[in-house]
């Protein structure tokens, strides 16, 4: 029987091929998208029990800004629930410069508290990790190496521990190195001990929480609202209303990467559905031009269970084929995608062919081998030899049963096509909605140069410092080639360093503690503004007079004046509480005089509403880091990256600096929407490449199955052109339906999808209309040269049977 399925697929090989890369098609869209989402969320985390550890953040439901971040008041409180609560643990990241002898680079750093380690039950790879020794004031620091840390900086040297590094300016001993799969919170390179004050609701850490096993977060989440309704009544202006924000650790880790994948990955089914119904048509119009043979086989004594056998043997060997095929392709689309910047996202950077998809490859090969071959087999099974012969006879070569069973099945694949195609036209409004977003600054030509200051302090010889280094780069980095230099301590779609403050009016004495306002507070140079071409709405900017012992000022943003003044005019307007300066060993309140207002500018996200911004002169202040923006002459500020990393280093060879286009910043925030776009873009054309073949391949054969049929309307008087209008017709009905079901199919997927996508809506009209068109269009394109052959036909040679 094995013999004899081989040998008959070999005689037609252009249905075996058609078969195989159909099949092929969608085994390695499905395949690829499984190892992703295998890699991304359903591989567990490396830690006992990961599914009990959870990420901890506040906010306000009310809308009120805030950083989101904790406090170390509020996760003593939590750990009080000791029924519920097994351990918590606190992180703040630190960038630090990192100083061998071969080369100094920054580093992700987190400063921990003494039950993080413990918190994710993993032991480290050598040494110890951070203990409650190392966590008290005046405690000699000590820090644990990531293992990728150990191995790119320090050569992987097994004597590490023990031995002192210079971090940040400090000797520091190395007491550890974690494990490989140790990466909490993304991508630290080390932790260190740090001091946390139980009693400081500062809202400066990421916290984490491990529950008991067995305990049921929504009923746990009433009792963490109830500490915070306690400590609002202690601290009515930072904590009252606020709420506590709790996901597992997996979801936080990959983020909205998830859901996007989920997308995909439902998307790849309906593609590998649409491939078993193009399959299951070619398998079946074969079949049925078999009709004869398997009758003649019957007659002479084989039986059902045989022939049935081995029509499903067929189909095994094609879905086998077009499987191995599929997974060669599967594992050239993941290098590729690792290739083009998928290894940037979370968890996906040792996303390979692992024995599991391997293994949902296998699966999906065997049931789509088995589905391909039962609507055949069942079409043999349910008729005798005098059935098969009649529906294979000369006059009327293919039954009114199998003509309605094709057509169900052309009307299933444009449905399936018109949801797939749908489904990749949203996902691509939605990255044209976040790309056309305007982000209320100007990336294009622009350089990213990120740098740790040198050590400066609050007090004015500290600043001075400061303040004469920035004048020095500045001259420098012009020397270099550099036309305009700015600077400030984060910057739009990066990574957020600055705090969140609360902003006092003087003429405002008397709002209520909850109602106090608050505002991100970033520092920024003289010319920040017009290097980045924020847009100024009135008053004026910051000047380099705004230097130390001059009035310290500020410049807000449109959202800050509309959030905390209510629209009214800020300028004049005085704020307490932000910042200060030594005078003669004791802290000196300065009063923040409010001098002009900036348009908005998207920091956080593309998405997300703007935030209230004080911008606060780089001069007054004493920033530990900052992103330099400059531009050149020429298109590319790039190409003088080396220059102008020479010049930061002319009075330290050994200082950390970063060089980033500012364009590939705004690129990266994206950069998941982006591979969304891309992967759902090809499943749309491999879905209107399937869909077309198939509708055709299903008329065609129809068309021929009904030359005789033709061929008599002919000689009865029938025109050409009634003939060709008549196939059109069938197949436009069946187009017609075809797009019905896969429009009510694309808006309910669309319900389903709208909180993952930016302003598209599930009835778009230009999603659903599109997609309809699309099909529509290449299945009557697919309908119109069957229609042309049966007009054609030759009737006399049609009547006489040639």
């Amino acid at each position: 029987m094995f013999r004899i399925a081989f040998r008959s697929l070999v005689r037609q090989p252009s249905f075996t091929l058609a078969a195989c890369g159909t099949l092929a098609m969608g085994v390695a869209a499905a395949t690829t998208l499984f190892a992703t989402v295998n890699e991304a969320l359903l591989r567990p985390l490396p830690y006992p029990r990961s599914q009990d550890i959870h990420t901890i953040r506040t906010y306000f439901p009310s809308g009120r800004f805030t950083i989101g971040l904790v406090g170390t008041e509020e996760m003593a409180a939590v750990a009080e629930l000791q029924d519920a609560v097994a351990a918590v643990a606190v992180a703040r990241r630190f960038d630090l410069a990192l100083r061998t002898d071969a080369v100094a680079r920054q580093v992700t750093a987190y400063g921990v508290s003494e039950g993080f380690f413990p918190l994710f039950q993993v032991p480290v790879a050598m040494g110890r990790g951070i203990e409650a020794a190392d966590c008290v004031r005046g405690a000699a620091p000590v820090a644990v190496l990531s293992h990728r840390l150990w191995r790119s900086a320090l050569g992987g040297r097994p004597d590490v521990v023990g031995s002192t590094i210079s971090l940040g300016g400090r000797a520091v001993r190395i007491v550890g190195v974690a494990p490989a799969g140790f990466d909490v919170p993304a991508g630290a390179d080390l932790w260190a001990g740090t001091v946390t004050t139980p009693l400081s609701i500062g809202h400066l850490y990421e916290g984490f929480l491990r529950v008991r096993p067995g305990i049921d977060m929504a009923a746990l989440e009433p009792r963490l609202n109830g500490v915070l309704e306690a400590l609002g009544e202690k601290y009515p202006d930072q904590e009252a209303g606020r709420a506590f924000a709790v996901r597992p650790l997996l979801a936080a880790t990959v983020g909205d990467l998830g859901p996007i994948l989920l997308i995909l990955f439902g998307a790849t089914g309906l593609l590998m559905l649409l491939a078993a119904v193009n399959v299951t048509n070619l398998t079946l119009v074969r079949t049925t031009s078999r009709a004869r043979e398997m009758a003649v086989r019957s007659a002479l004594g084989a039986g059902r269970r045989r022939i049935v056998g081995q029509l499903l043997l067929e189909s095994l060997f094609v879905a086998i084929s077009g499987g191995i095929i599929g997974v060669i392709a599967a594992y050239c689309a993941l290098e590729m995608l690792l290739r083009h910047g998928a290894g940037n996202l979370p968890r996906l950077a040792g996303v390979t062919l692992d024995p599991a998809a391997v293994a949902f490859a296998t699966g999906l090969v065997a049931l789509t081998g088995m589905l391909v071959g039962v609507v055949p087999a069942l079409r043999v099974t349910g008729a005798d030899a005098a059935t098969l012969l009649n529906d294979s006879g000369r006059t009327v070569r293919g039954s009114r049963r199998s003509r309605r069973l094709l057509g169900l099945f052309v009307i299933a694949e444009i449905a399936v096509a018109v949801a797939i195609v749908a489904g990749a036209a949203r996902l691509i409004r939605s990255y044209q909605h976040l790309d056309a977003v305007e982000p209320g600054f100007t990336s294009e030509r622009r350089l990213v140069l990120d740098v740790l200051l040198p050590p400066g302090g609050i007090d004015p010889d500290g600043r001075a410092r400061r303040v004469a280094w920035w004048d020095a780069t500045e001259a420098r980095l012009r020397e270099a080639g550099a036309t305009s230099v700015g600077a400030a301590t984060s910057l739009p779609l990066a990574h957020e360093w600055d705090i969140t403050t609360f902003v006092d009016f003087v003429s405002r004495p008397d709002v209520p503690p909850e109602e106090r306002p608050n505002a991100r507070m970033r520092l920024v140079t003289p010319d920040f503004f017009a290097v980045m071409g924020i847009s100024p709405v009135r008053g004026r900017g910051l000047l380099r007079t705004d230097r130390l012992g001059a009035p310290v000022v500020g410049v807000v943003n449109e959202t800050f004046a509309r959030r905390n003044l209510g629209g009214a005019d800020p300028i004049g307007e005085r704020i307490k509480g932000v910042a200060g300066h030594l005078e003669d060993g004791r802290f000196v309140e300065d009063l923040v005089e409010i001098v002009g207002v900036v348009a908005d500018v998207k920091y956080a996200s593309l998405t997300a509403p703007a935030e209230p911004i004080l911008y606060l002169p780089f001069a007054q202040s004493f920033p530990a880091r900052a992103s330099i923006i400059v531009t050149t002459a020429d298109a590319a500020p790039e190409r003088h990256a080396r220059a102008f990393e020479s010049a930061l280093r002319r009075d330290d060879p050994q200082l950390p600096v970063e060089a980033t286009p500012l364009p590939a910043v705004v690129a990266a925030s994206i950069e998941r929407q982006r591979l969304g776009m891309w992967l759902m873009g090809g499943f749309g054309v491999a879905a209107l490449v399937l869909a077309t073949v198939g509708m055709f391949g299903v008329i065609a054969y129809v068309v021929s199955q009904r030359t005789g049929e033709v061929a008599v309307r002919q000689a009865l008087g029938a025109t050409r052109a009634r003939v060709f209008a008549a196939v059109m017709a069938e197949g436009a009905t069946a187009g017609a339906a075809g797009v019905l079901c896969g429009l009510v199919i694309a808006w309910w997927t669309g319900r389903v999808v709208r909180q993952y996508v930016f302003e598209v809506s599930a009835a778009d009209p230009l999603v659903l209309g599109g997609s309809a068109a699309a099909v529509g269009l290449l299945a009557l394109a697919a309908t119109v040269l069957p229609a042309r052959r049966a007009a054609r036909l030759d009737l006399a040679r049609t009547l006489r049977g040639g």
